[in-house]
């Protein structure tokens, strides 16, 4: 068969060049004419240099490639993925370049044996879109953003929806990454987005370089100059793990027995001791700023990190220094990680500390959970993102169904406007109180039993509603069995999973 082909080849070759003398006229043995042909084997690519802003793309083809079959055997590559990323369409015929952040690389496109090179410029931008991780695995989503260094020259103290909803952003792209071409790198999605933002000097502690353990805890720092006034400083963005625990879960459960929350606590010191060394290996002096950017448990940490540094200067290298108006503490669905003695103590920690801010959802049911009747509080302002109905009813529907399809289909279902959400929370805080009436009842008969509970690689909602049995099974509410409440959790932990969502929304029309 093959040496066949190669006769019928030679015999088409034959036929042409006797029909090209013969009759004068240039025709091909495929009907083309001499000048078509010598048109279409002039192969080039659409440009030979491209500019682009980061968290942007354009777009490339290599013309006088014109079939399926042709466009498949073009292999395109980048010298640099981290400047920019390249990604055919699937037929193969366009290519799309997406910077990643301001640099220049070369993408180049073999073809028969021969390469063709566009030099790419990837330009800052101050807006743009970024793909982050789908939390049920998949692809990933695209999301829009935009960023201004000059939203940190007011002081900390004044709140900043745009600052909020990038922070959503950030604590969306902490979920650890561990597939192939996240590159040994697990927290990929952070670097990519703080590249965008113009930020460098990117490093991450030793916890988040591994999946996460017990008693973890992951953080992402990064850096970049700004200007403010006849000032300039190192804006530092502090990033910790704000999703995606898997055990590290179980540090959440451990209240201790006296003083601030025990896990958060452990985790604070570690912050602080990773930030240190931080500013200690880029060799960072001088006027600094801090944007803590974190959701949940991330967020329940640096609570306590942002009251501390701005306590104890004295702690942070005496190379740097660092205001409480330059503590841009943004915490979205914060616990309450730490302790008051009486109302006057709980009104100072909650009033002395403008510049932390603590976002949340008024049915996000976690931050129910061991607060105030524990005798814990939260440093700082609390605001409280109220969603419109016409915003719940399509946008969230429109985002999640993108992210999470399975989420989706559950949150549908179990549409906490359907459901009395707010009732069914009190319910459970009230059974709570009555089970596990103080923090000594809960370490002394639970909390080693919850630690064991979320320190698996099970299901740790079904683990820890079986440890919490005694308390579900005194709920009251409209006689609900303990079947029933567990087949409705989706319905009360909804508001914390997709309070990231909620803060974009309010800042965003979501382009789905």
């Amino acid at each position: 068969m093959k040496i066949n082909g190669v006769k019928r080849r030679v015999f088409s070759g034959v036929m042409a060049v006797t029909l090209v003398f013969a009759m004068g006229v240039g025709v091909l043995a495929d009907g083309e004419s001499v000048a078509t042909a010598k048109k279409a084997t002039k192969i080039v690519l659409s440009k030979k240099s491209l500019s682009v802003k980061a968290g942007n793309e354009k777009t490339l083809r290599l013309k006088g490639v014109t079939t399926k079959k042709q466009f498949k055997k073009i292999k395109w590559t980048v010298s640099d993925k981290s400047v920019a990323d390249i990604d055919p369409d699937d037929i193969g015929k366009t290519l799309y370049v997406f910077g990643n952040k301001p640099g220049k690389v070369s993408v180049k496109a073999k073809y028969k044996k021969k390469t063709y090179t566009c030099k790419v410029t990837v330009r800052s931008s101050g807006s743009g879109k970024v793909y982050l991780p789908e939390s049920s695995g998949g692809a990933s989503t695209a999301v829009y953003w935009s960023y201004e260094d000059s939203w940190f020259t007011a002081p900390a103290s004044t709140y900043n929806q745009k600052i909020a909803t990038m922070t959503a952003i950030l604590a969306w792209a902490s979920v650890p990454e561990y597939e192939e071409f996240a590159e040994g790198n697990p927290s990929f999605y952070v670097k990519r987005v703080t590249d965008m933002l113009g930020f460098d000097g990117y490093r991450t502690n030793e916890d988040y370089k591994v999946k996460p353990t017990a008693d973890s805890f992951g953080v992402a720092f990064a850096k970049k100059q700004i200007k403010s006034g006849d000032k300039t400083y190192t804006l530092i963005v502090i990033v910790p793990r704000s999703s995606g625990y898997g055990k590290e879960w179980a540090s959440n459960m451990t209240l201790g027995t006296s003083g601030d929350h025990e896990g958060f606590s452990k985790s604070s010191k570690k912050l602080l001791s990773d930030l240190t060394q931080y500013m200690t290996d880029e060799q960072i002096t001088g006027d600094v700023k801090l944007w803590f950017a974190c959701h949940s448990r991330g967020a329940s940490t640096a609570n306590l990190e942002e009251a501390y540094i701005a306590d104890h200067p004295e702690d942070i290298p005496k190379s740097v220094t660092i205001e409480k108006e330059d503590i841009y503490g943004y915490n979205l669905s914060c616990l309450h990680p730490t302790t008051f003695t009486d109302e006057t103590e709980k009104k100072r920690k909650e009033t002395d500390y403008p510049f932390i801010h603590n976002i949340e959802m008024p049915n996000d049911f976690f931050t129910h959970l061991m607060s105030e009747s524990y005798g814990f509080t939260r440093y700082g302002v609390t605001h409280k993102i109220e969603v419109n109905d016409e915003i719940t009813g399509k946008a969230v529907y429109v985002l999640l169904k993108s992210i999470d399809r399975q989420l989706y289909v559950r949150f549908d279902k179990s549409n906490p406007e359907k459901n009395d959400a707010e009732g069914l929370i009190a319910a459970f805080s009230e059974a709570m109180k009555k089970t596990i009436p103080d923090r000594q009842t809960f370490v002394s008969e639970y909390q080693e039993k919850a630690r064991q509970a979320l320190d698996t690689d099970g299901n740790q909602i079904t683990q820890l509603g079986l440890i919490l049995a005694p308390v579900i099974n005194n709920v009251d509410y409209k006689s609900m069995t303990m079947l029933d409440f567990l087949g409705k959790i989706d319905t009360i932990t909804l508001e914390h999973y997709l309070q990231v969502l909620y803060v974009f929304l309010t800042d965003f029309d979501f382009k789905g």
